[in-house]
């Protein structure tokens, strides 16, 4: 191969044929025109292009320039806004990294580092230029990587772009001077500092900007809090509205930064007056029979007075107090008697339990109004005087902890109707036939078993049995209610030794609850409601709230309906914990 050959060969790989160049300084030259406000860019362009006409080879090396230009171009952009959203919205912290290499937290690429981009950016200006005076694919020619966006873009069917920013160093400071609708940026002088690598190089292809940094954007926001407050002691009204500024210090982003700060409350209405109390005067008309000379019936006026007190309880009047009167026989007139009247009304609301109980209590309480109308008044002063709230802790229910179900249990004689009956005290009523499923123990009553979830013999003395079966008669001994008792009764009651000492306490007590309530009483049909809680709750697998349902229920009625000296026989089985329910 010959010298001028081995010479164009090398001219195609490095870019550098006399075709390219002249398109290269073609398309400077048109954007140098246009910056000086002349639109001959096209034309100027076509006149040049028309002059030339290059081999294919030349073609191809300007189709290489062009593509590298233009990548180029795109590193700095796509670094520049990497670098905005980083700052903008990414960081956590104030931006700043020494040298010209961000670090790859920011989303810095390691591609754009190799390719001779650098970054500095300080007191809100982020910079991105091309480092090397020459660059893969274009040599020296850093203006055609300026004007690659907006020349070469579009060539693929994408948008035409601005151009970039051309880079003018110095020592001190530096420009980022625009072009084709690119506008100047003038950096400030700490780009250059040493922790940057000194003076900024000159004459590259950059982009510049303005990116504020939210961590040191910061600013202050006054908001006001509001407040009322009760009228001080001595005084009544509406009470007094307080307010008080408060400043919070946010970042660019929104964010509060630190914490706000208060101001001292100031009164900003007053609606509370001084307590007072004062006289108010009351005529009334009379009359009495004069003596010589008129000797006839005369009329006058008697004047009376009471003190009328304002605090924030209300208005409150004294005792009235005779003045004076134009009908005087020598004596004070007797003290005007006022009508008063009152009606009753109830007023219930809804509380908390008491500590260990959930549900919720219903208080009530009666309120009387009273209204009091004195010969001088046109209308009679009403007062409200509210009683005491009552309590109705009907609806309270033990919170249960279900112990760790570690001990296991088998009844005495199991489920099926062999086991002796549960204690007795003598009062459980005849023996039971058919033997069902009896209540553990080995007591001297011989009748069906009493616990939760009584056997199905016939005697009297389990009132589950018989709010079930004989008050209700909602269904047979041997139905879906009572069984169901049963199977829990033989289950669930008896896998702790807690448990299964209130199975023995319902056995003692079972038998006296059900003989005191009298035949057909409501308590029954409480029984039964209470009863169908339960079996829903195990029918819902919630064992421990059935649990809880008849630990409430028998409590109720051992309150309710046996005397006081049933506590003795409890024998230290912490059943009921001690809290009035009525």
């Amino acid at each position: 191969m010959s010298r001028k050959a081995r010479g164009a060969q090398r001219r195609l790989r490095t870019g550098e044929l006399p075709g390219a160049r002249i398109m290269a300084g073609a398309s400077a030259l048109a954007i140098g025109v246009a910056t000086h406000g002349i639109a001959i860019q096209a034309a100027g362009t076509a006149a040049l292009t028309t002059m030339l006409v290059a081999p294919a080879a030349a073609q191809d090396g300007e189709e290489v320039y062009r593509q590298e230009a233009l990548a180029h171009a795109r590193a700095i952009s796509e670094a520049w806004r990497r670098l905005e959203d980083h700052i903008l919205r990414r960081s956590g912290a104030a931006v700043s990294w020494p040298g010209s290499i961000p670090p790859a937290a920011t989303g810095w690429l390691d591609a754009w580092t190799e390719r001779g981009v650098r970054a500095r950016y300080c007191e809100n200006t982020l910079l991105v230029y091309m480092e090397p005076e020459a660059l893969k694919g274009v040599g020296r020619d850093q203006r055609s990587v300026q004007v690659a966006p907006h020349l070469y873009a579009g060539d693929d069917g994408g948008p035409q772009l601005a151009a970039l920013h051309w880079l003018t160093g110095g020592a001190a400071s530096g420009a980022a001077e625009g072009t084709a609708g690119r506008p100047d940026v003038a950096l400030p002088a700490c780009l250059s500092d040493s922790s940057f690598g000194g003076p900024l190089p000159s004459r590259r292809a950059a982009l510049a900007g303005t990116v504020r940094d939210p961590h040191l954007d910061l600013s202050e926001r006054v908001s006001h809090e509001r407040t009322v407050e009760d009228c001080p002691a001595g005084s009544h009204g509406g009470g007094r509205t307080m307010t008080r500024e408060v400043r919070q210090t946010h970042d660019g982003r929104g964010d509060p930064v630190g914490n706000p700060v208060r101001g001292t409350w100031q009164v900003s209405i007053d609606d509370c007056r001084a307590d007072y109390s004062e006289w108010e005067h009351y005529t009334l008309e009379c009359s009495w029979l004069a003596g010589p000379p008129h000797n006839r019936e005369m009329t006058g006026q008697e004047i009376w007075r009471r003190e009328k007190t304002v605090t924030a309880v209300g208005v409150s009047w004294g005792t009235p107090e005779f003045v004076s009167t134009s009908c005087w026989e020598g004596q004070a007139p007797a003290l005007p008697q006022a009508q008063v009247t009152e009606t009753l009304r109830t007023e219930t609301t809804s509380g908390a339990c008491p500590a260990g109980y959930s549900g919720t209590a219903v208080l009530s309480r009666t309120v009387t109004e009273r209204a009091t109308l004195w010969p001088w008044d046109a209308q009679p002063t009403l007062q409200d005087i509210p009683g005491n709230w009552i309590a109705d802790e009907t609806g309270c229910l033990p919170v249960v902890s279900p112990p760790i179900h570690t001990d296991k249990f088998t009844p005495p004689g199991g489920p099926t109707g062999t086991g002796t009956g549960g204690p007795g005290d003598g009062t459980c009523g005849p023996s039971g036939e058919g033997g069902g499923s009896d209540g553990p123990g080995d007591g001297t009553c011989s009748g069906p078993g009493v616990g939760p979830g009584a056997g199905n013999g016939s005697g009297g003395g389990c009132f589950l049995t018989e709010a079930v079966v004989g008050a209700r008669g909602i269904e047979a001994d041997d139905g879906p209610t009572l069984t169901a008792l049963r199977t829990f009764r033989d289950g669930y009651m008896q896998r702790t030794p807690e448990r299964r000492a209130l199975v023995t306490r319902y056995y003692e007590i079972a038998p006296r609850i059900a003989q005191a309530i009298p035949s057909g009483h409501a308590e029954w049909s409480w029984i039964g409601g209470r009863i169908g809680a339960a079996v829903a709750a195990i029918a819902a697998g919630d064992d421990d709230r059935a649990f809880a349902i008849y630990v409430a229920m028998v409590r109720r009625l051992e309150t309710r309906w046996l005397e006081p000296a049933r506590e003795a026989s409890c024998q230290g089985v912490p059943l009921y914990q001690g809290v009035p329910l009525r």
